[in-house]
């Protein structure tokens, strides 16, 4: 890998183990010589949590301890030439151990690390939930520039989360009842069984919108569209309502609405908001 990143996974050795300083976690090298200079994060047998380190060929490995007492959660970043280290045990705040100057280049090797320790023992791990990301850069603005982001079913009863789908554009907003959520001013509903999202709930709500609303032909600059929604993503009922519409050139904007009733007379899911963008 080249530039800055972070690694992040959970661990678990399967059985007691008799070698206390079996380890397991994360390991950077210069290169794939065995006496590399390297920077790991690691658990031991015993529960020591530590970020490992050796600066040059040939020398001796240093160490860091981290707070945290057998984690599961291991997390390592580079960041230039310093490596930050970060450990927790599930569900509970990373801890962070930071090393500084372990000049190991831009392009580096990286992967995950199983070490026996003694050579007559077989050692096993189970590696969950790994994550590779790059980081933002240092003139990252929030809600400016974005990077990529992706859509996860997380079991809440074993921790393990699942990839469903990838974007280079920002994912915002997902809604548990259904899986909505928000991209660039637009809502999308994801096909689970499909594993593909569909078109955006509030074109096809305009599309509707533009058959049975009493206006037919929206000229440029505000006006209001008495609608049903026929295709409501969580209700599966016709919703009833008034919105406030402005338009300028092919882009339509949502500016205000008032309560939508549904056919079942309950009040209308909060999906529908003011002021969102519709091309």
């Amino acid at each position: 890998m080249s530039g800055d990143f972070i690694l992040t996974a959970q661990f678990r050795f399967v059985g007691d183990g008799a070698e206390a300083h079996r380890k397991v976690g994360w390991m950077v090298h210069k290169t794939l010589d065995a006496n590399s200079p390297y920077a790991d994060a690691v658990v031991h047998g015993d529960g020591l949590t530590s970020l490992q380190f050796r600066r040059n060929f040939d020398v001796d490995t240093e160490e860091v301890k981290n707070p945290v007492t057998a984690p599961d959660v291991l997390q390592l970043e580079k960041s230039g030439d310093d490596f930050i280290m970060r450990a927790a045990k599930f569900g509970e705040p990373l801890q962070e151990t930071k090393v500084v100057h372990v000049a190991l280049g831009d392009s580096v090797f990286v992967g995950l690390v199983i070490c026996l320790h003694n050579e007559k023992n077989f050692e096993q791990a189970v590696v969950s939930n790994v994550r590779i990301e790059i980081s933002a850069p240092q003139d990252f603005v929030p809600y400016q520039d974005y990077g990529a982001s992706r859509l996860e079913l997380l079991d809440v009863a074993t921790g393990r989360r699942k990839i469903i789908y990838e974007s280079p554009d920002p994912l915002e907003a997902p809604n548990c009842k259904a899986l909505i959520y928000n991209s660039k001013g637009l809502l999308y509903n994801f096909d689970l069984k499909a594993g593909a999202f569909i078109a955006p709930a509030f074109s096809v709500w305009l599309a509707r919108l533009r058959l049975i609303s009493k206006q037919t032909d929206y000229a440029e600059g505000e006006f209001i569209a008495h609608h049903i929604v026929e295709n409501h993503p969580v209700r599966r009922c016709g919703i009833r309502g008034q919105h406030v519409f402005t338009r300028a050139g092919s882009k339509f904007r949502i500016n205000n609405s008032t309560k939508y009733t549904c056919r079942c007379r309950r009040p209308a899911h909060p999906a529908l908001a003011h002021n969102r963008s519709i091309k």
